[in-house]
């Protein structure tokens, strides 16, 4: 079993850098603390820890800076996938040269941005993936910088 995440923080340069730098740290935490959650929960502690480190519960501060997260946690054929705002992709081969493309959509909210959500969970959504299948996860971080609208797509593919 393991977990593979793609995520895009706000902000470029400096911000955008200590944001990422933010996000691994407390994902890597929450992680090693909590071998076996599942995805959602562990977004739901990183939103916590976003928002208590960068101090966005104080209302004197207007920082809203956060990131958009796909997190799945593999374990042999079987996917759990929790995304915050990102969708993930499912391609499923049907047999001669034909692939079902399936959406596993992600919650419409992201990761820190200073709002306190008492009681919101993130949703699980578990996968069954046959042999040769292959799950995308998603950014929008390129099409976010001015460049061509270009959706980057991560592959990661169940042995």
């Amino acid at each position: 079993m393991f977990y593979l995440a793609v995520a895009d923080c706000t902000g470029h340069g400096v911000p955008g850098a200590f944001l990422s730098m933010v996000g691994t740290t407390l994902l890597n935490q929450i992680v090693a603390q909590n071998p076996r959650h599942l995805p959602g929960t562990i977004l739901e502690q990183l939103h916590d820890g976003v928002l208590h480190s960068l101090r966005q519960t104080s209302r004197r501060l207007e920082i809203d800076d956060g990131m958009e997260i796909c997190l799945c946690r593999l374990d042999d054929s079987k996917v759990t996938f929790a995304g915050a705002r990102p969708p993930a992709l499912c391609c499923i081969p049907t047999g001669n040269r034909r692939w079902d493309l399936e959406e596993i959509k992600g919650d419409r909210r992201t990761i820190g941005g200073g709002r306190k959500r008492e009681g919101w969970q993130y949703t699980n959504h578990e996968l069954e993936l046959p042999r040769g299948a292959m799950l995308y996860l998603t950014t929008d971080g390129y099409a976010d910088q001015g460049q061509p609208a270009v959706r980057t797509l991560w592959s990661a593919a169940p042995a």
